[in-house]
C-alpha cells in the first residue's frame, strides 16, 4: 500500500498475513464446530438435569405411594382386628339368645373412643360403624360416627383424599335416606367432582357415589337426566363391576325404570327383562331386588 520501502511489509510478514487469510475458513469451521459442541454439551446437560429431576420426582412419588399403601394396609389390619373382636363379643351366653346386630354395634361404638391414640384407625372403625348403622336404618347413630370419621380424615388427610371423599359420599347417602334430597344431591355431586380429579371415572369409589347420586335424581323424578347418565355409565359398570354384580344390576334397574317413566318403552323393555333374568339367577325369587324388577316390568 506504500511506495516507501521501509513502510511496506516484509516478505515474512506478508507470508504470515497470507497464511492467516488462507486459514480463515478453517478457523471459522473450527469456531462453528466448537460452538456446536458447546451447544450440544449444554443441551445434553439440560436434558440430563431434566431427566434427573423427573427421575427423582418419579422416585419420590413411588416412595409416597408405597408409604400410603403401607399406611392403608396397617389401618385396614387394625380395623379388621377391631371388627373381629367386636363380632367375637356377640356371645349369646352373656347377651341373651336373641342377639341383634345393632346390639353388637352399640357395644363396639362404646369402645371406639379407646382408639383415639390412633386417629386414622379410629376413623376407619367409625366409617364401618356408620355405614352399618346406615344399612340398618339407624340414621342418628350413623351420622355421629360418619361425621367423626370425616373430621379425623379431613384433619389428617385433607379434603381431596380418597378416604375423605368416601366418607363424604356415605354422608350424602345418609342425607338422602333422611329425606333431604336437595342437600344430598349437592353433596354427592361435589364428591363426584373430587373423585373424578383424584381417582377417575372407573374407580369403585366413584361408581358407588355415582349410583347414590343417580338414586337421588331418580327420587327427584329427573328421569330423562338419569336415563342420559346411565346410558353412558352402565357399560362402564358392567366392565368394572361385572354384569351380575348387585350394584351393576341396580344401575341397570334404574336405567330401565327411568326409561319407562320417560316413555321410552321399547328401549326399556330388553333392559328390564335382562335385569330380571340376572336377579333371578343371582339373588333368587324372594329377594326384594328381584321383586322390584318384576314390578318394573309390570309397570312397563
Amino acid at each position: 500500500k506504500s511506495l516507501v520501502p521501509h513502510e511496506r511489509p516484509s516478505a515474512q510478514v506478508a507470508a504470515e498475513a497470507l497464511r492467516r487469510i488462507a486459514d480463515a475458513p478453517r478457523r471459522r469451521i473450527r469456531l462453528v464446530v466448537v460452538a456446536a459442541l458447546a451447544v450440544t454439551l449444554v443441551v445434553a446437560a439440560v436434558v440430563s438435569s431434566v431427566g434427573f429431576v423427573r427421575a427423582r420426582r418419579s422416585q419420590r412419588q413411588s416412595e409416597a405411594a408405597e408409604r400410603a399403601a403401607r399406611l392403608a394396609q396397617s389401618e385396614a389390619e387394625a380395623v379388621n382386628s377391631f371388627l373381629r373382636s367386636m363380632l367375637a363379643s356377640a356371645d349369646p351366653r352373656g347377651m341373651g339368645i336373641d342377639v341383634k346386630v345393632v346390639d353388637v354395634l352399640d357395644g363396639a361404638a362404646r369402645t371406639a373412643d379407646a382408639l383415639s391414640h390412633e386417629p386414622l384407625v379410629e376413623a376407619g372403625v367409625r366409617e364401618t360403624l356408620g355405614k352399618t348403622y346406615l344399612a340398618l336404618g339407624q340414621y342418628p347413630k350413623a351420622r355421629v360416627h360418619l361425621e367423626r370419621s370425616l373430621a379425623v380424615r379431613r384433619a389428617r388427610l385433607g379434603d381431596e383424599a380418597a378416604d375423605t371423599l368416601r366418607v363424604r359420599a356415605a354422608l350424602g347417602r345418609l342425607t338422602h335416606q333422611e329425606g333431604r334430597e336437595k342437600e344430598a344431591e349437592a353433596l354427592l355431586r361435589e364428591v363426584m367432582r373430587g373423585q373424578v380429579r383424584a381417582l377417575g371415572v372407573r374407580h369403585p369409589d366413584f361408581l358407588d357415589t355415582q349410583l347414590a347420586w343417580v338414586q337421588v335424581r331418580h327420587s327427584q323424578r329427573e328421569y330423562r337426566e338419569v336415563a342420559a347418565v346411565m346410558r353412558r355409565a352402565l357399560p362402564i359398570w358392567q366392565r368394572i363391576r361385572g354384569t351380575d354384580h348387585a350394584d351393576t344390576l341396580m344401575a341397570q334397574h334404574l336405567l330401565g325404570n327411568a326409561l319407562v317413566e320417560a316413555g321410552a318403552f321399547d328401549e326399556a323393555e330388553p333392559i328390564l327383562q335382562d335385569c330380571l333374568a340376572r336377579r333371578l339367577r343371582v339373588l333368587g325369587e324372594v329377594h326384594p331386588d328381584t321383586a322390584a324388577a318384576v314390578h318394573a316390568l309390570g309397570a312397563l
